[in-house]
């Protein structure tokens, strides 16, 4: 083995030191992305989708400050392996949390907010995931549990939430009864439009317990 044959080893090796030290500062955030990202959906799969994106975006915008693009490219799935399964164990061993739902929302992305829904309700058993961006009708998620079916529309307000959002939410479900989930509260109009419709207004630390709540009425019919 030639000089330059060991130097490209150990310019190898000192890129994966570095990949590792970049992931390791990084990881109680790559963690809460994780949760949000990844869900099981109706038939038991593991859906990872938004999760790969997040992990290639961390890539791009984090690691690649450091390593350059070249080296990255010819090694991106093995990084985003190294990132999932440190994620992964990072996620498994962590202290117990309180639940999302309980956290301070003021510092989440209106997605970020709909991804804390979805975690919630998966965490109380149901299979719920978020819709496409476009063309949702007013629908932020839809969620199923012991063959019910719902959709949730999320509302990241700094004030009241008014009629005009139930009304979205009404046009929006053809053929399901939906849940409106908010950080702030409701108008006592919303609140009237949403009784006589058939929707529940949820404040989004109300979100765990009219889960289990759910959950457990639905088991009980069984």
């Amino acid at each position: 083995m030639d000089q330059r044959e060991l130097q490209e080893m150990e310019e190898n090796r000192q890129r994966w030191l570095r990949v590792d030290e970049i992931i390791e500062s990084h990881v109680p955030v790559l963690a809460r992305k994780y949760k949000q990202c990844v869900y099981i959906n109706a038939y038991g799969i593991e859906v990872c989708d938004a999760w790969d994106k997040e992990a290639a975006t961390f890539i791009r915008t984090v690691v690649a400050q450091d390593i350059p693009a070249s080296w990255l490219d010819a090694n991106r799935n093995r990084i985003i392996k190294e990132i999932t399964a440190r994620t992964k164990f990072c996620t498994a061993f962590e202290a117990a949390e309180p639940l999302l739902g309980e956290a301070d929302v003021t510092t989440l992305s209106p997605t970020e907010f709909e991804l804390m829904v979805v975690d919630l309700l998966n965490q109380f058993g149901w299979y719920a995931h978020p819709t496409s961006t476009t063309g949702d009708q007013g629908i932020d998620i839809i969620a199923s549990l012991n063959g019910k079916r719902a959709v949730f529309q999320c509302k990241l307000y700094s004030q009241a939430v008014g009629n005009t959002a139930v009304q979205e939410i009404i046009a929006g479900r053809d053929f399901e009864k939906a849940d409106m989930v908010s950080n702030a509260n409701y108008t006592p109009s919303a609140r009237q439009l949403a009784s006589a419709a058939g929707v529940y207004l949820l404040h989004h630390t109300e979100v765990s317990s009219f889960a289990e709540k759910v959950r457990l009425a639905t088991n009980a019919k069984k």
